[in-house]
């Protein structure tokens, strides 16, 4: 998923999506297999981590919802604004979700979206103030791990309804130099964690006979490309690994679904825009078009609110059937 990528932070080389600041990243190097191609969505080398606040977005809170009915994107990157209204009709008074990497970008909008639907929410990040700040937001609870730390990730309360396991971090290198403990790092957070939390989780939604698991996947866990061994990878497992939990929930009222997403508009997205545009000289609305969204069919990036429009979906009762799937938001990237 390009919408979990880390997109700034202060964590440095073990960040993971979630934690807060600004971007940090280094073009990868020619040697041994030379550079993602331009029209790979993440073709530079990121060791950094989402920022906690979507740039160009203003917030409106009708007072009959809560906490955020909508949002109103500035459009700083496409021609024409986009608006995601809540449009999902999905009462969760009474239900818990737990949701990580949910300081930043889409983990964020996941959040405040389940809250406004009457959930309580609580935020898992590793940049605790962020998980503090959304949580505030929630009316929810924070807890700030790093999601590599399995004895860390067993504390976590996992007597929820829902687990959004959303956190994830990129690493971008040829085969031959890709470092083995950056390797094991993305799955312990990508892979390892979400099956920790969702064993420990899955009890109680049995018991109780309705759970929702939605993992915040990528159309890289339905293509490859170079120089990503480790997310690709890591995305592969936890599509397996959803498709498994279907399986063996269905009889307990358990769903378990991945979303797919191409490029979000977050702030790492908005980074790389402006170095493209520097580096070839063109504007940046042309990097957004002919070089990010050259796969694409529809030529705009996806509202971080859009990916938590379909997880509201997703745990309402016509959405009971789905379970097992694979669904890919991304404006038919993967279809070209």
């Amino acid at each position: 998923m390009f919408d979990t990528l880390p997109m700034g932070g202060n964590s440095g080389p073990t960040g993971h999506a979630g934690t807060g600041g600004r971007p940090r990243h280094a073009r990868t190097g020619a040697a041994r297999g030379g550079v993602p191609s331009l029209g790979d969505p993440d073709f530079t080398k990121f060791e950094c981590t989402l920022s906690p606040h979507t740039l160009g977005t203003e917030y409106v809170s009708p007072p009959h919802v809560r906490p955020t009915t909508q949002l109103v994107t500035l459009c700083a990157m496409t021609a024409e604004p986009v608006a995601v209204p809540h449009v999902v009709n999905v009462d969760l008074t009474g239900r818990t979700a737990l949701v990580t990497g949910g300081g930043s970008g889409i983990g964020r909008a996941c959040a405040l979206r389940l809250a406004a639907a009457g959930a309580a929410v609580l935020v898992v990040d590793r940049n605790v103030e962020a998980a503090k700040a959304v949580a505030a937001e929630a009316g929810g609870r924070a807890e700030g791990i790093d999601l590599a730390d399995a004895e860390a990730v067993d504390r976590l309360d996992t007597d929820v309804d829902i687990v959004l396991n959303n956190a994830g971090l990129q690493h971008v290198a040829p085969l031959p130099d890709f470092p083995a403990e950056r390797f094991a790092y993305l799955h312990r957070v990508m892979v390892e964690a979400p099956f920790l939390i969702i064993r420990r989780a899955l009890p109680q939604m049995y018991d109780r006979g309705w759970g929702r698991i939605i993992n915040i996947s990528s159309v890289h866990g339905l293509r490859a490309s170079p120089y990503k061994a480790a997310y690709v990878s890591a995305k592969h497992a936890l599509e397996g690994l959803s498709k498994v939990v279907a399986l063996e929930g269905a009889a307990h009222g358990v769903t378990a679904n991945c979303i797919n997403p191409s490029y979000v508009r977050t702030a790492l997205v908005e980074s790389q825009i402006a170095d493209q545009a520097a580096t070839h000289g063109i504007p940046e609305s042309e990097v957004i078009e002919k070089i990010m969204l050259a796969r694409a069919a529809i030529k705009r990036l996806i509202e971080p609110e859009e990916v938590a429009e379909l997880v509201a979906y997703l745990c309402t009762a016509p959405a009971a059937f789905i379970t097992g799937a694979s669904i890919a938001l991304d404006g038919g990237w993967t279809a070209n």
